[in-house]
């Protein structure tokens, strides 16, 4: 039985480990956050940091890797994330990232504002001439 258990957690352990996906966060090549650090990125994602060298900084997410994203780069489950916007809504008076169904979604904004940061899972992920990739997460 022991060895059933064994086997079965290593099976589990397997599985979610290959179908985790490369994140890639993404900005604009042309604006001020191509050399921004980890740490900022965390606080952009977190609603502490919103300007850049004047520029508003426009965090937008990818539906599908949004609880991936959270666990291994914000260190942040997704409830622990809610909770946090949560009281920043209500204490601050600002909104939480916003939130796009496709990885084109993501890129298009991303290409069009100079302060925008995302990210995108690699498969289907396209290298943009107006894109920077700044961190892979794996």
């Amino acid at each position: 039985m022991k060895i059933l258990f064994a086997a079965l957690f290593c099976i589990l352990s397997l599985n979610s480990f290959v179908f985790a996906e490369e994140i890639l966060i993404i900005v604009n090549n042309n604006g001020p956050l191509v050399n921004i650090s980890d740490e900022d990125i965390k606080k952009v994602y977190k609603g502490e940091k919103r300007f850049e060298a004047g520029v508003k900084i426009i965090p937008v997410e990818l539906e599908g890797i949004k609880a991936q994203f959270l666990t291994s780069f914000m260190n942040m489950t997704s409830k622990d994330y809610r909770v946090h916007w949560t009281k920043k809504v209500f204490q601050d008076g600002i909104q939480p990232p916003a939130t796009m169904p496709s990885i084109d979604d993501v890129v298009e904004l991303v290409k069009m504002e100079n302060g925008a940061i995302g990210y995108v899972g690699r498969k289907g992920f396209k290298d943009e001439s107006d894109i920077k990739i700044i961190k892979t997460i794996k």
